[in-house]
């Protein structure tokens, strides 16, 4: 069971990474290019309010909950409490120490551990967010990786930027934006042309006169598939400044101060579901699940709803509700795994109504759980077509179902049927796409579906895309591109030329991946500085 726990583990951060597929639709990207950090770095300028004497507070008491469930098993449960202090290195760098760590898994004992550095890289100027996060060697299982969403989320990035952190594990994009006395921050996929709640349903920060905010609470949770089964892995974090109380001296650095730390996942007992009996404990369990977090019984809760609830109804009841139960709802209809389940969440697609941003949201989180369907059918992927092709659809639906009919029919092939008429009909389609003024949702498609499933004139004109399309083409065309090794040497060339830090970015990124040597790599790298 140890095994599995761990497999599964290593497996949760891998699909965090692969379910964002799914939302790739461009209309906006990063403008902060994701940047790297460590010891040996030469010291470029950046914020200077952290080094400008010992009155700033540059201290942090925080405690964390990580949570992850797949199925009806939970997978992970973790409850973290440590201090952390700050220390400016010089220019843009700054070393971190986090003391007083204590460990409680599983609910389990609390386990107390050494310490733990890191370094950080700040951006210039106030308010301040740190582009670049390195852990120093910590292995990847342990539970102090959760150090990467602290200092995420204790970021507070300019107004007129859109930033990507190379260290955030759910890879999203975030804005910034001061309204009266208060920051919000919004929270998009990557390829999304609007922020979605259901990505980040909290984050609070309170800033003063000092550079780092007095106060921090985020919440957030990402949807996943682990070895054919839905779930969710969730971050809550809280970070209170507090009095500096360690000395300059004490941080002392190298790239593998963490290497000693190791760790062993301990095992979690599965949930019990309640009982779902009519529509109020079906509703009740619908609004219970952001803070129960249980998973059986949100299934339980669904199949309440798809054998007594009609989708005309349901559609009507979610006018009514939450965003957030609204995205609880359809997540647990996607955990569903009977003949109907499709049928049904097709049906919803069409019965709900466009013309609202909370309404559109919803039918792309349907999209979403249909193309996730482990089952799925020609007839999804012809209902997600004829979206597409509909005129009196707004451009993001119609990009949605062009990224999602890639997911669909990718999934039918791995389900072993025989999809290349599919294959035909979606290479036709996209090659008609790549010759509009935004190409990207066609790309993205093509990056869901398998550019080897398509026809070799999609992997060419996707190419062509890479050195002439607009910079959200590039870079749609780089991530796609870096999956296909005969494309490897083109994508090396484009980098050494390519104007946009973005696509650069995206290329060096999807190489690393690749397995380029070790010279390849550095001269990579050597353009992301």
């Amino acid at each position: 069971m140890r095994l599995f726990i761990r497999s599964a583990i290593a497996l949760v951060i891998l699909a965090i990474l692969a379910f964002t597929a799914f939302w790739l639709y461009l209309s906006s990207l990063p403008t902060v290019a994701p940047q790297q950090v460590s010891v040996n770095d030469a010291t470029v300028s950046g914020s200077q309010c952290l080094h400008k004497g010992t009155e700033q507070q540059r201290a942090y008491q925080v405690s964390a909950n990580v949570r992850s469930s797949a199925g009806q098993k939970n997978l992970y449960d973790s409850l973290l409490t440590f201090r952390f202090q700050l220390q400016p290195l010089g220019g843009s760098r700054l070393a971190g120490k986090a003391t007083d760590i204590q460990i409680a898994e599983q609910s389990g004992a609390i386990q107390r551990i050494d310490d733990v550095a890191f370094m950080l890289r700040s951006s210039e100027g106030l308010p301040m967010a740190f582009v670049a996060f390195n852990d120093l060697g910590l292995m990847q299982q342990h539970p102090m990786k959760v150090l990467a969403q602290v200092i995420k989320n204790l970021s507070v990035g300019a107004e007129d930027e859109v930033y990507r952190y190379a260290y955030d594990g759910l890879q999203r994009l975030y804005r910034y934006r001061k309204q009266d006395d208060r920051w919000q921050r919004t929270v998009s996929a990557p390829g999304a042309q609007q922020a979605s709640d259901s990505l980040q349903p909290k984050w609070q920060v309170e800033l003063d006169d000092q550079c780092l905010p007095r106060m921090m609470s985020a919440d957030e949770i990402q949807a996943l598939t682990l070895s054919g089964e839905q779930g969710f892995i969730r971050f809550v974090v809280n970070a209170e400044r507090t009095d500096n109380y360690l000395s300059a001296d004490q941080f002392q650095l190298t790239a593998d101060s963490n290497s000693h730390h190791q760790w062993q996942v301990q095992n979690l007992q599965p949930q019990q579901g309640g009982d779902i009996v009519d529509e109020q404990s079906m509703w009740q369990a619908f609004d219970d699940f952001n803070e129960t977090h249980n998973v059986a019984e949100l299934k339980q809760a669904a199949n309440w709803l798809m054998e007594n609830i009609s989708v005309y109804d349901l559609a009507l009841d979610m006018q009514q509700q939450s965003d957030q139960t609204n995205r609880d709802i359809i997540f647990a209809l996607g955990l569903i795994k009977t003949p109907q389940t499709e049928a049904y969440l097709l049906d919803l697609l069409s019965g709900l109504p466009g013309g609202s941003a909370a309404n559109d949201l919803n039918r792309v989180r349907v999209m979403v759980a249909v193309a996730g369907y482990e089952q799925v059918s020609q007839y999804a992927y012809d209902s997600l077509a004829l979206l597409a092709d509909s005129a009196a659809e707004p451009d993001n639906i119609r990009d949605n179902a062009l990224i999602n009919m890639g997911s669909v029919a990718r999934q039918m092939a791995a389900q072993g049927e025989d999809v290349s008429v599919t294959m035909n009909n979606l290479s036709a389609t996209l090659l008609s796409e790549l010759q509009a003024d935004n190409a990207s949702a066609a790309i993205f498609s093509a990056g869901n579906a398998g550019l080897n499933q398509l026809s070799d004139d999609v992997s060419d004109a996707i190419s062509s895309k890479l050195t002439t399309g607009s910079e959200k083409e590039r870079y749609a065309a780089a991530v796609v591109l870096s999956r296909d090794s005969g494309r490897y040497s083109q994508l090396y060339s484009q980098a050494q030329n390519e104007p946009s830090a973005l696509v650069r970015n995206a290329i060096v990124q999807g190489l690393s991946r690749a397995g380029i040597n070790s010279d390849q790599q550095q001269a990579l790298m050597a353009l992301t500085q």
